[in-house]
């Protein structure tokens, strides 16, 4: 009736006498085993069919013993992050920590360190309805003072008499830095330097530390003190040639310093017309400064005297300009813009419009360019006419007309048929007849950029049909017996002729080709073609023929 808990059942033992009766067991009034400590009440009962009985008892579950696992805990340096303690209870409870000495403060499991020295910790695990509480563990770490660096910015190149200036540096543990002079021509004071001449300045910062942090490593810092910053000022940059040496004029700002000049490189003032690169450098010992600018040299002014250009027409013949300029140089003639091409002083017309001619003079060692001068005219378009001869008649059997016309100005002519049994070919100049009659035919001449369109010219070409004749004979006599006759007439238009009996005892048989007589006599017949659309109709022919 005495056991300790283990996380399973825990049941009581129970015996017989007479031995090996089967007992029933129950706990508290229940037939469940308990499994978690304490003391429950515990009744034995026979359960046999020949025997009964009995018994009680107090059966103790006992709480189990734990114990905590807690590992040393490694060195620290001060300004260490937070870091996680961890314990472990053999219960599987979880473990409580708390700080019995030293620099650190504990919120939950999570440690922060506050200063140096030996920080003391305890674990502890107070146990529950199932677990004595636990001995407590204590673990101890000792808490060095904390590294710091220093971060010194770099300080940039000074001037000579420039303002004095804060140096700027920060420690990595918070702690104010001192600054000290190494070398150079400059005096500290806190952290305010002042230049005090030329040359280069060595700065040192450190950090001495404190109750929780080392002293730092020291840093240094240097910069170049060059020479003051003075203005030089150009002036005096555009002149007129005079075949003497022109030189740039200077002033400074402070006033006074001396200023060496050069030119495109050289100290040698120029004396040609041209455009100079100027640099202006102050030299003094603690001033320095410069300017660049463009001295300019320019020639004597000259102007150009181009008069009016009157208007043309094109066609007229190449015509000369003339252009002259104050300083009896030669002048350049070129055309802007137009229709035109100019050679020398000689232009030639190539279209109608208008056309722009500029004169140029481009200056020599002593005179400077001319303002160039432009002179516009107008070229307007020329007249042409047409020269068109087409035949005055034409018979309809003759092959299609090949028109010809030409204009003066040598542009291609248009034609068209206005009216009459006429028409033009694909090519524009093949007339093929369809009829007899008055054809008109228009030829046209529309123009271009440089002539107007010529006037239209029309011509009438008299289409007449071709005369025929009809050859018709018959023999002087013929008998009875020997019809029907063959008519055999024929026209020189080569088309069928018509026959017809005019008098006596026949008539034309079936075909219209063959002469039937139906008695004795004289017969006439008359042969006939009455043209068409190519041949006039021809005079009829009457023969005779007498039946015996």
């Amino acid at each position: 009736l005495a056991q300790t808990f283990n996380g399973t059942a825990r049941p009581a033992t129970a015996t017989s006498t007479p031995a090996a009766l089967a007992v029933t067991l129950t706990y508290d009034g229940s037939a469940t085993v308990p499994v978690n400590a304490g003391s429950y009440a515990v009744v034995g009962t026979i359960n046999e069919s020949l025997y009964q009985g009995s018994a009680s008892g107090t059966l103790v579950v006992a709480k189990a013993a734990q114990a905590i696992t807690f590992d040393a805990l490694p060195g620290k340096a001060y300004g260490d992050a937070p870091f996680t303690l961890n314990a472990t209870a053999s219960s599987g409870l979880s473990t409580a920590f708390n700080i019995v000495s030293g620099p650190a403060t504990l919120n939950g499991n999570s440690v922060t360190l506050t200063g140096v020295g030996t920080v003391v910790v305890r674990a502890s695990q107070s146990g529950d309805a199932n677990y004595n509480a636990a001995a407590s563990v204590e673990r101890s770490f000792a808490v060095i003072q904390g590294a710091q660096t220093i971060t010194f910015n770099p300080v940039p190149d000074k001037a000579y008499l420039d303002a004095p200036f804060a140096l700027s540096a920060t420690t990595s543990s918070g702690l104010i830095p001192t600054y000290s002079l190494v070398s150079g021509p400059a005096t500290i004071s806190g952290d305010v330097v002042t230049v005090s001449g030329l040359g280069t300045v060595v700065v040192r910062t450190t950090q001495a530390g404190s109750a929780n942090y080392a002293a730092a490593s020291a840093v240094e810092q240097s910069f170049t003190v060059g020479k003051a910053i003075a203005s030089v000022t150009l002036s005096n940059l555009e002149q007129t040639y005079t075949g003497k040496a022109l030189s740039a004029s200077t002033t400074t700002t402070p006033p006074g310093y001396a200023v060496t000049l050069t030119y495109n490189g050289s100290p040698t003032a120029p004396t040609a017309i041209g455009r100079y690169t100027v640099v202006g450098t102050i030299s003094d010992s603690l001033y320095q400064g410069s300017a660049t600018g463009t001295l300019i040299i320019s020639g004597v002014p000259q102007a150009i005297t181009f008069a009016a250009l009157p208007d043309k027409v094109f066609g007229a013949k190449a015509f000369a300009v003339k252009a002259t300029a104050s300083s009896k140089l030669a002048t350049a003639l070129s055309i802007v813009s137009g229709p035109a091409t100019i050679s020398g002083t000689t232009i030639t017309l190539t279209g109608a419009g208008l056309v722009t001619v500029r004169a140029t003079q481009a200056g020599d060692k002593k005179y400077a360019p001319a303002k160039s001068v432009e002179r516009s005219f107008t070229v307007t378009k020329a007249a042409q006419t047409i020269t068109f001869a087409p035949p005055a008649t034409q018979l309809m059997n003759a092959p299609p007309i090949i028109l010809s016309a030409s204009a003066s100005s040598k542009l291609p002519v248009t034609f068209s048929v206005v009216s009459g049994p006429a028409i033009l070919g694909g090519d524009g100049k093949t007339l093929s007849l369809t009829g007899p009659g008055a054809v008109v035919v228009q030829a046209t001449q529309a123009g271009n950029g440089a002539y107007v369109a010529a006037p239209t010219l029309s011509k009438t070409i008299q289409v007449s049909q071709v005369a025929q004749s009809i050859s018709f004979k018959l023999p002087r006599s013929a008998t009875l017996n020997t019809t029907p006759l063959t008519l055999t007439a024929s026209a020189s238009s080569k088309l069928s002729v018509t026959y017809t009996v005019v008098s006596g005892p026949a008539l034309i048989g079936p075909g219209g080709r063959t002469l039937v007589v139906s008695g004795t006599g004289t017969v006439v017949v008359e042969a006939t073609q009455a043209g068409d659309n190519v041949y006039k109709a021809a005079t009829p022919i009457k023969v005779s023929i007498k039946i015996l």
